[in-house]
């Protein structure tokens, strides 16, 4: 009797890895209608999904019950291998639409605002805006400065060196948006990904969750003539969120 217990408890780690295993109880064989346990079949299947510290106790006489565990950990092997082959698959098939993932139309001069109101007042880029793009672009740009002061300045590419401030009523935590550690010309290629064609972006500005996360937020226009808004992560650079209206 001694070696089909010390056989019960071979079998079990083997088949149970790291888990512990411990058989108790009385070691003479059971009735046939009590072999096994409903109690010991639920702690064994309780295993599989157990931490590798967790203890699992198996009831004596369970020579059933371990072809049983063995069937079911089988039948999960092939659940998670066809779960696996699934992914894969998605994968594969979702390589084609990103590989037409949407560009941005040229925004002339955006940059050179960009550079003349940071240089003109330093700070943080908190938004910029499209007033006119033709016949000459026109930008509104907004910067948070060190005193939590957001000012915004009309520029002209053709004329960057010399911008009117005026600051907005109210102001924010200028340490959190130090934060940043994406630029914003990187944000601003990534925005429009999901969408197809060349994307028309019109505005910029930062936006704060509820639970103080930043990230950049994009509008845009859709060549479908479709207004879009898409949120990249200012930390990450990932684009978050993305949608578009009529």
């Amino acid at each position: 009797m001694r070696g089909y217990m010390s056989f019960v408890r071979k079998s079990a780690r083997k088949f149970l890895g790291v888990r512990t295993i411990a058989v108790r109880g009385n070691p003479r064989p059971s009735p046939p209608d009590r072999t096994f346990s409903t109690l010991a079949l639920h702690a064994i299947r309780k295993s599989l999904f157990a931490t590798a510290r967790e203890p699992v106790w198996v009831y004596g006489g369970a020579r059933e019950g371990l072809d049983t565990l063995l069937e079911e950990k089988e039948g999960i092997m092939r659940i998670r291998l066809c779960y696996a082959m699934g992914m894969l698959l998605s994968s594969c098939l979702t390589c084609t639409p990103a590989m037409s993932a949407g560009t941005v139309a040229p925004l002339p001069g955006l940059d050179a605002c960009v550079a003349a109101a940071l240089q003109q007042r330093p700070g943080v880029l908190f938004g910029w805006r499209v007033l006119s793009d033709a016949p000459q672009a026109v930008y509104k740009m907004s910067v948070l400065t060190a005193d939590g002061r957001i000012a915004d300045a009309d520029c002209s590419p053709s004329a960057t060196s010399n911008l009117r401030f005026q600051n907005r009523i109210g102001g924010r935590r200028y340490e959190r948006y130090k934060e940043i550690g994406v630029p914003e010309s990187a944000a601003r290629n990534t925005a429009p990904l999901i969408f197809a064609g060349t994307v028309k972006i019109m505005s910029m500005e930062i936006a704060t969750d509820l639970k103080g996360r930043l990230w950049y937020e994009y509008r845009m226009e859709l060549p479908s003539g479709h207004r879009a808004t898409s949120h990249v992560d200012t930390v990450s650079g990932f684009l978050t969120s993305a949608d578009a209206t009529e």
